[in-house]
């Protein structure tokens, strides 16, 4: 369910048109401040419906804090992600942290973070999915798999969240 909510969360983040203040990253060029600038459109207050469902509301508050996007997210596991884009990797990154202080990162080398597969990367052979996003308008979808842990099967997940 982890995969779920680091989706859900870097989920709010969709393309749109830049608003962002620039990345102060050293080295940034133009092309990096323009990626940046994608995440800005995670601004805001996002509601969400899981399915399977989530026994708590899921709601998503995004801002901009310095050279990250931070979406702080509520819900059955709650967890705070950032999110930028990484000049080095030419990627973006997340990392989610969650309540325990447990985390996962994921990235994703599309030129649209929100209409591409993400691929974990850490912790390495934790069992972590692909997930997919697709955007469009104020509604974005997540999908993906997770391990549930109660029964240990392997579950697909999808995430709609629509700005509040």
């Amino acid at each position: 369910m982890k995969a779920l909510l680091g989706a859900l969360c870097l989920a709010v983040a969709f393309a749109a048109p830049a608003l962002a203040d620039p990345s102060t990253s050293p080295g940034y060029t133009a092309f990096d401040q323009a990626q940046f600038a994608k995440l800005a459109a995670g601004n805001g207050k996002w509601v969400c419906v899981d399915t399977p469902p989530s026994t708590k509301p899921d709601v998503v508050t995004g801002k901009q804090a310095g050279n990250w996007y931070v979406l702080s997210e509520t819900g059955d596991q709650p967890n705070v992600t950032y999110v930028r884009w990484n000049h080095t990797l030419k990627a973006y990154t997340q990392i989610e942290v969650d309540q325990s202080g447990s985390s996962e990162i994921f990235t994703t080398t599309s030129p649209d973070p929100y209409n591409a597969t993400w691929k974990p990367v850490f912790p390495p052979g934790s069992g972590l999915y692909p997930f997919t996003m697709t955007s469009s308008g104020n509604t974005f979808n997540a999908t993906g798999k997770f391990k549930d842990p109660k029964t240990g099967k392997v579950m697909s997940y999808t995430g709609v969240c629509t700005k509040n």
